[in-house]
C-alpha cells in the first residue's frame, strides 16, 4: 500500500483499530457472500487493461490467493483457519470461522440463490449489472446488506491489517479510504450505494517496527 511518499517510512494499522473494525462488522447484517463481491469487484479492476473500465463479467476468481490472505487468522477452531467478520445469521462467534476449502465455499453450487448474482452462464464470475451496463448496486444492497451500506473504513482495516503503508508522516483514516477506493476500482455507483465513507474519531496507524528491532 503506497501513498505519495517522500521517504520510506512504513506504517501499519493499530491493533486496536483492527479490533474496532472487526467488532463493527460483526455487529452489522452483512451477508457472508459479501467477500465474493469484494473479490470479484477487485478482480474486475485488476483484469481491465490500461485506460479501460473495470470488467464486470468473465472474471476468474483466485480464492486461494488474495481471499485467503484476507481471511487467514491464527487461533481459530481446528480445521477452521479462516475468519470472516460478516454474518447474516446472528453473532454467534462460531459463525465467523470458516474451513480451509474457500474454493468450495464460494463455488456456484455453494452460493445457491446468489449464484445468479455472481456467476454467469459460462460459469465465470460477474457483478450484477443494470440494462445500462452499470453495476447494479440495488441488488448488492438488497442481497448482501439488508438494504443498508457497509463501513468502508472497517472493511479496509480488516483487509489491510497485515499490510504496510508508505508515507512521510502518519497516515489518517482518509488515507485508508483513499487506498481502499482505488485498490478495489470502485465505480461511482458502488461508492455511493454500497459503502459508508464516514470515519470514527480515532488514530489508525502506528510506525512499523521490524520484529528484530522490537526486542531492543
Amino acid at each position: 500500500m503506497t501513498l505519495q511518499a517522500l521517504d520510506s517510512t512504513r506504517w501499519v494499522l493499530r491493533i486496536d483499530a483492527v479490533q474496532q473494525a472487526i467488532k463493527t462488522l460483526q455487529a452489522l447484517h452483512i451477508h457472508e457472500n459479501f467477500v465474493v463481491y469484494m473479490h470479484v469487484t477487485r478482480q474486475g479492476g485488476q483484469n481491465a487493461g490500461i485506460g479501460e473500465e473495470k470488467r464486470v463479467s468473465g472474471i476468474t476468481p483466485d480464492w486461494f490467493g488474495e481471499v485467503r490472505e484476507w481471511l487467514d487468522v491464527p487461533g481459530g477452531p481446528p480445521s477452521k483457519p479462516n475468519f470472516l467478520p460478516f454474518s447474516s445469521r446472528g453473532s454467534d462467534p462460531s459463525r465467523f470461522w470458516k474451513g480451509k476449502n474457500l474454493a468450495g465455499s464460494y463455488a456456484p453450487s455453494s452460493l445457491r440463490s446468489m449464484s445468479s448474482l455472481f456467476v454467469g452462464p459460462d460459469k465465470t464470475y460477474q457483478l450484477p449489472i443494470t440494462e445500462d451496463g452499470l453495476v447494479d448496486t440495488s441488488k448488492l444492497q438488497d442481497k448482501l446488506l439488508n438494504g443498508s451500506v457497509a463501513p468502508a473504513w472497517a472493511i479496509g482495516a480488516f483487509i489491510y491489517r497485515n499490510r504496510a503503508f508508505v508515507a512521510p508522516s502518519e497516515p489518517s483514516g482518509a488515507h485508508l479510504l483513499e487506498v481502499f477506493r482505488g485498490d478495489f476500482s470502485l465505480t461511482r455507483e458502488e461508492q455511493l450505494s454500497v459503502f459508508d465513507w464516514s470515519l470514527p474519531n480515532r488514530s489508525f496507524f502506528e510506525p512499523f517496527i521490524p520484529e528484530e528491532d522490537s526486542h531492543g
